[in-house]
């Protein structure tokens, strides 16, 4: 019965299942659980599952046995199993016998049997697999029907409040209907979440700053987690109006932590340092999926985005901004990498695992996703250079920390996409080159101790390179 489907012993009754009260007290006794159970373990593996239990019937006792199926689909007999002594000996099985029911017998397995036996287990893996398969897709059908409920609703019932996946279903069914009216209220409604998040009320001194902080940052991580989230998707369908909101949306935030003079705001829970890291970690990830799906005007727009900053007119790029104060907050320490600090396509290859909607292309583990962090780097550089000259200011070759493999397909579809090329660079080919050439010497020092990108090695881009020899005067890559 292990070795199948089950089943079930009935002791006390005759053929036509009637009590016979031929099994007394004392019979009843010895087929106790406790006392059965050691028995059958002499002979059979671990992982047998038995139950018992007596019953009274019109004054007579019936025993009741539930065998319930192996979970290894086969029960081995590991013992020898015989009676009597001398000639009157008879063994019944031997170790290693395999038995299987069929009606009322008891037989070996042969090759039949075993044909059969398999058929069996082939049939119940497959009754299993559909059964996980509808335990596992029954969440997402909730969320997809709380999706098309929020979806229908009123035009302000969108909220941050929603979890990621429910939000975003419920966002993309909304521009499936053509409804854009509660997407543009609820993304005009970020950027005072996230100053509500990061404000300190005056009259409310924090009991425990550690804790506080750290819950805003969680919430905080939260929203900008869902505006990256509908960004994603709104590259995904096609829908610019999406992206551009989203993004316009992580524009004020970055900004927020400034005052009307251009000056850091000292009254948020956390400090701006922070705030700008956590938005430029997740602008990375968002780039990553542009690349990927070779949205050249997403990448540009992305990468060209200022702060509001007054003191000077040195950053004009919040990805570099981002990533200096970030470094001067000690934000950034690694003690693997002491000289140039963590890797900031490593912190935002963290939110591609974590952000469904940022990697709709490939599995969590591809290393395709890395790879296309480091091509956005390459490109965002690029895009930024050609508005705003190569300056240490505004640009900064993140993707040197890895080999040049990872990079390198960034700067041929350059080379050999014209749509590519008019919208990320679209300066002249010496220019390029220059600017490739810069890139390539930019941050020497620091990169000197980390084994990664050594020089281009395509080479189609060698000899474009070769082709467009350094110029008398070169941009600077201060």
């Amino acid at each position: 019965m292990g070795s199948g489907r089950g089943g079930h012993l009935v002791v006390g009754v005759n053929q036509r299942g009637q009590p016979t009260g031929l099994l007394t007290p004392e019979h009843a006794a010895q087929l106790d659980e406790a006392r059965l159970r050691p028995r059958l373990e002499r002979f059979l593996p671990p992982g047998l599952e038995i139950r018992v239990a007596i019953h009274e019937i019109e004054t007579k006792l019936v025993a009741l046995i539930h065998v319930s199926p192996h979970p290894d689909g086969l029960v081995v007999m590991k013992a020898d199993g015989a009676y009597g002594k001398g000639d009157n000996r008879r063994v019944v099985f031997r170790e290693g016998d395999i038995f299987v029911r069929r009606g009322t017998e008891s037989r070996r397995l042969g090759q039949v049997e075993l044909r059969r036996h398999l058929d069996l287990l082939r049939r119940q893996a497959a009754a299993e697999a559909r059964a996980e398969a509808i335990r596992s897709i029954e969440p997402l059908a909730q969320k997809t029907r709380r999706a098309e409920t929020v979806a229908t609703g009123a035009a302000d019932v969108l909220s941050w409040e929603l979890d990621r996946e429910t939000l975003v279903s419920a966002v993309t069914e909304q521009l499936r209907q053509g409804d854009e009216i509660p997407v543009r209220l609820l993304l005009d409604r970020a950027p005072a979440s996230a100053s509500q998040v990061l404000r300190i009320n005056p009259e409310d001194k924090p009991h425990d700053l550690d804790t506080e902080q750290a819950n805003a940052r969680a919430q905080l991580g939260g929203l900008l987690d869902r505006l990256v989230a509908l960004a994603g998707r709104g590259l995904i369908i096609q829908s610019p109006q999406l992206f551009d909101l989203a993004i316009a949306a992580l524009d004020s935030i970055y900004n927020c932590t400034f005052d009307e003079q251009g000056y850091e705001r000292r009254d948020l829970i956390i400090e701006p340092a922070q705030v700008w890291l956590m938005v430029i970690e997740r602008i990375y990830a968002l780039g990553a999926l542009a690349v990927r799906k070779e949205k050249w005007n997403a990448i540009v727009e992305l990468a060209n985005h200022r702060p509001s900053i007054a003191y000077n007119d040195r950053y004009r790029a919040w990805l570099r901004h981002g990533h200096i104060q970030a470094a001067r907050a000690n934000l950034l320490q690694d003690s693997a990498s002491e000289r140039v600090g963590a890797s900031l396509l490593k912190l935002a290859l963290d939110h591609i695992a974590n952000i469904a909607e940022l990697r709709p292309d490939y599995a969590i583990d591809d290393e395709r996703l890395l790879s296309s962090l480091t091509q956005f780097d390459m490109l965002a550089n690029l895009a930024v250079a050609a508005r705003h000259g190569l300056s240490g200011g505004v640009v900064y070759p993140h993707f040197r920390r890895f080999y040049a493999h990872r990079s390198d397909p960034a700067v041929v579809a350059l080379l050999e996409e014209k749509g590519a090329r008019d919208t990320i660079f679209p300066d002249d080919d010496q220019s390029l080159a220059e600017a490739l050439r810069g890139l390539g010497e930019m941050g020497s020092g620091e990169f000197f101790f980390v084994n990664g990108w050594d020089e281009y090695e395509d080479e189609r881009i060698r000899r474009f390179l070769s082709a467009h020899p350094r110029s008398a005067v070169s941009p600077s890559a201060a």
